[in-house]
């Protein structure tokens, strides 16, 4: 759950036991940073839910679709480019998948650098080449599709390349 005002996630987190309790299910904080919250939910039968909360502070690039079942998501666009955003500040096997399953569906993230910058001007190609080299490629979360560390190691090789050829030299 993204949230631009950081007192609003504040009070999301807030509500997570009283939403937990109402809805008959544990919650246990298992991460609080500041600016992300990761919440673990769990039902009677042991099935299991982690949730992120996150404070946002940069607006949204394109506007949101409609909402799905009164929830509103973010635009495609903005995912795309939080996801790049993502190799710069956490090393989760997830966001390397979501990168793989873009690609394929005609996003490369190396066309998407643009957006990134403007969640993060700290997104620069080769430093995303470098460290997607040493990015995990497991544990794989679960997938609607199959894919392997395999598969996804040597996307995250060949996106890191990509990166780097990619890459525009500083003027001097």
């Amino acid at each position: 759950l993204f949230v631009h005002d950081a007192e609003d996630m504040r009070s999301l987190v807030g509500l997570l036991p009283g939403a937990a309790a109402a809805a008959g299910v544990g919650v246990t904080l298992l991460r609080d940073v500041g600016h992300l919250v990761r919440a673990k939910l769990e039902a009677q039968d042991g099935a299991s839910v982690e949730v992120d909360i996150v404070h946002e502070p940069v607006a949204d690039i394109a506007a949101p679709p409609p909402p799905v079942e009164g929830i509103i998501v973010e635009s495609l666009t903005d995912l795309r480019a939080s996801k790049l955003t993502c190799i710069l500040s956490r090393s989760e096997p997830r966001d390397l998948v979501d990168l793989y399953f873009l690609d394929q569906a005609g996003f490369p993230p190396e066309r998407d650098l643009d957006i990134a910058l403007r969640k993060d001007a700290g997104v620069d190609p080769v430093v995303l080449a470098w460290l997607l080299v040493q990015f995990p490629t497991h544990p794989l979360p679960v997938m609607l599709e199959p894919l392997s560390s395999d598969q996804l190691e040597a996307f995250r090789n060949e996106l890191a390349e990509r990166l780097k050829s990619g890459a525009k030299p500083v003027a001097g």
